[in-house]
């Protein structure tokens, strides 16, 4: 899987890493991105229900491809889904306590019922570098983001990144490799085949 903030680079190294693997490249749902516009229109009222498409629609897709015998690069943990972007509308009131209980419920019965990832990257930039790609990039519905809305985000990844347990976390700094350019993602790839290959199931943290 392939971890971090809105414009770190993430999806770009989850889809390069995909295809130089051979395995699917599973993204958010594009069921769940249509709540977007009413999500951004009204928070209050959308945010249960978008955060809840989003996790439940990954999770579903997640479940079949693997009964499918199929390996996956995962662009964004199910556990951001949750331990990032969920908890962060919720402390910001748009999704209540009691709704946020329900959330939660589904959201660990999913993530016992599904492995965790092999291993998680994660793809970190500075805040400045991931505002200015997202202004660059121009997409409408991160025109709307709430003030300092990736400020508290990147601390909230702080908080998981200190915590999380589930499998091997490597960071790779995308301000200094660029995932655009072949040379980059050889090196990424054979150093990426060869953990693969012997440092599963260990917790570290490591920069590469």
């Amino acid at each position: 899987a392939v971890a971090g903030l809105q414009g770190s680079g993430k999806s770009t190294l989850a889809k390069a890493l995909a295809h130089r693997f051979g395995w699917t490249y599973v993204a958010e749902s594009k069921v769940a991105k249509q709540y977007l516009d009413d999500f951004f229109a009204d928070s209050s009222k959308f945010a249960f229900e978008t955060q809840l498409a989003f996790f439940c629609r990954k999770a579903l897709l997640i479940i079949e491809k693997l009964r499918a015998g199929e390996n996956i690069i995962l662009d964004r943990t199910l556990h951001e889904d949750c331990d990032i972007f969920a908890k962060y509308w919720k402390q910001r009131g748009d999704i209540s306590d009691r709704a946020y209980e329900t959330y939660t419920a589904l959201s660990k019965h999913f993530l016992l019922e599904l492995p965790p990832p092999d291993l998680v990257i994660f793809s970190k930039c500075s805040l400045e570098v991931a505002e200015l790609r997202i202004t660059v990039r121009n997409r409408g519905y991160q025109k709307r983001y709430p003030p300092n809305h990736l400020k508290d985000i990147l601390e909230l990844y702080h908080q998981w990144l200190s915590t999380f347990q589930e499998c091997a976390v490597y960071s790779i700094d995308s301000e200094t490799v660029d995932y655009r350019k072949a040379q980059d993602m050889d090196l990424i790839f054979d150093e990426f085949r060869t953990i693969l290959s012997t440092a599963q199931g260990t917790n570290s943290q490591l920069d590469l």
